[in-house]
């Protein structure tokens, strides 16, 4: 089976939602990657300029 599907869009929390896993019935993913949060060498700001990490779950139909 091949498709998609939006399971949710505008949320407040979203900056580049990406990466989740599927545990029985629920999605879970990060709302806000910040992989965009990097250093003129495209490294990853250290921790305290990054916003706490925000994970969301959807039940999947």
């Amino acid at each position: 089976m091949t498709g998609a599907e939006i399971i949710e869009r505008g949320n407040p929390h979203f900056a580049l939602p990406t990466t989740g896993v599927i545990v029985n019935d629920l999605f879970y993913y990060i709302a806000n990657s910040q992989i965009y949060r990097t250093d003129e060498h495209r490294k990853l700001l250290p921790a305290e300029q990054l916003d706490e990490v925000v994970i969301l779950k959807t039940v999947l139909n």
